[in-house]
């Protein structure tokens, strides 16, 4: 339990939102949260969270809604349709948060952020670091693996056809649950740590394409094979499938990166900085297809 004021930026993200339920539990604070739209956040305020206005595009309104906090997480924008506004954001979020006086702040960035193969995403994360590192504020940056949620699609997949189609090829991800991502942001807002450390956030284990096979086989009880793909091949699925091109590029890309071992990191960081152990994949998996087994009557 805490007694210093805690702010949390993006409350009406899921992440965000999250972070500040395990708050209240905690009964730590006491909470500020900030929004674009705090008129939605009505429930929060009837449990004692100070909900303030922030445009992370307008400096001075965050200047506002920061003031008086101790601790501050910044939840990375998800602006990401217009070339340097993120880190514009993020910047105007860092200078507020020195300018009011803030001692901490914690800043959800992603996992190997420098690595060339994974750039078209984690460039405004290198890039808000930086400003972070020079800033003279205490940090807590928060790297975060891909979330156990981003597999969703491939073991519906496998569910369906027996097969998990990825360009990823012996890639290796330690995927991480949104939920642990929260528990870890929290558990960072709540700590008496004043000084600047970089914490990997990841699952247990590191998976790749041929380990979610396996996985979905025994889980499903019918075999689930890997089947490797070209990036290209990959991309002109999910078109096929219905998904819009922007994001099928995205999605090839990703996958493209992931094969070159981009985010091939595992760390228990986590569990040193929560007390607990991170969900494995494993377990989210089965939780996904007991629900999707039981919807479709398999």
């Amino acid at each position: 339990m805490t007694h210093f004021p805690i702010l949390v930026c993006g409350a009406s993200g899921q992440v965000g939102r999250r972070v500040i339920e395990i708050l209240l539990e905690q009964q730590n604070g006491p909470i500020v949260a900030t929004t674009r739209t705090p008129h939605k956040q009505t429930d929060l305020a009837h449990r004692g969270v100070d909900l303030r206005f922030a445009d992370f595009d307008d400096r001075s309104s965050v200047i506002t809604a920061f003031a008086g906090a101790k601790r501050i997480l910044l939840i990375s924008t998800n602006t990401i349709g217009v070339a340097g506004r993120r880190v514009k954001q993020h910047h105007n979020a860092i200078s507020a948060a020195k300018e009011v006086g803030a001692e901490h702040l914690v800043y959800t960035s992603f996992l190997n952020p420098h690595n060339s193969h994974l750039g078209f995403l984690t460039a405004d994360h290198a890039a808000t670091e930086t400003i972070l590192e020079e800033s003279g504020l205490g940090y807590t940056i928060l790297r975060n693996s891909f979330y156990s949620e981003m597999v969703s699609r491939t073991l519906a997949g496998a569910a369906s056809h027996g097969a998990i189609v990825s360009a990823s090829g012996r890639g290796r991800v330690a995927y991480i649950a949104r939920e642990d991502c929260a528990a870890a942001a929290a558990a960072a807002l709540s700590s008496s740590f004043q000084g600047k450390r970089v914490l990997n956030i990841t699952g247990p284990s590191l998976m790749n394409a041929e380990d979610l096979a396996q996985t979905a086989t025994k889980l499903l009880g019918r075999e689930v094979v890997a089947m490797p793909v070209s990036a290209e091949e990959f991309q002109s699925r999910l078109i096929s499938s219905g998904v819009p091109v922007p994001l099928a590029s995205l999605f090839a890309e990703i996958e493209r990166g992931v094969s070159h071992g981009a985010l091939e990191i595992q760390s228990d960081d986590f569990n040193e900085l929560t007390g607990r152990s991170a969900k494995p994949i494993t377990e989210f998996a089965a939780s996904f297809l007991c629900l999707r087994e039981g919807a479709t009557g398999h």
